[in-house]
């Protein structure tokens, strides 16, 4: 990768209509299914980022890739680290204690319930940290074109900050 410093989603909100497009893009691609699948599944979608509208103000809360990430420094269990120039997030080892999203300066971390099986057979309910990873986890490369929202805004009003 040619910078690993400073990538993010860059949105221009001169340009933003605040239709979401984005956040449903991001939901269904995490969710790997079309909309049609998560409609008729009644699927709950998951966006890694959220289109915030109050009158005519309109804010992208998505992750900036901090360099020095306050969300990393405090969580307890490295659940939370950076790599390849992006703040990574292992979900399998989040203990959901929401440090990170107090932490976090730009309220991009969202906090999630999903059912996890105990070894027992018994069903619980774990909370657990959400935020963007500019689509890696899905493509395992950082690329304009492998990000679902940017893909998905009809005005061009986001891009890959590089």
């Amino acid at each position: 990768m040619s910078n690993e410093k400073d990538r993010f989603i860059h949105a221009d909100l001169s340009r933003c209509l605040a239709c979401k497009s984005c956040e449903l893009a991001c939901g269904l691609a995490h969710a790997g299914c079309e909309i049609e699948g998560a409609a008729s599944g009644q699927m709950k979608l998951k966006p890694r980022m959220r289109v915030l509208q109050q009158g005519t103000t309109v804010v992208i809360a998505q992750c900036r890739q901090c360099e020095d990430a306050p969300c990393v420094k405090v969580c307890p269990n490295g659940s939370l680290y950076q790599e390849e120039g992006i703040v990574k997030l292992n979900r399998e080892t989040c203990i959901g204690c929401k440090l990170c999203a107090k932490a976090c300066p730009f309220d991009s971390i969202t906090m999630t319930t999903e059912v996890v099986e105990r070894s027992d057979g018994r069903k619980n309910n774990r909370t657990k940290a959400l935020k963007c990873d500019l689509c890696f986890s899905r493509n395992k490369e950082i690329k304009a074109e492998g990000c679902a929202c940017i893909q998905a805004c009809p005005t061009k009003a986001l891009s890959l900050s590089l």
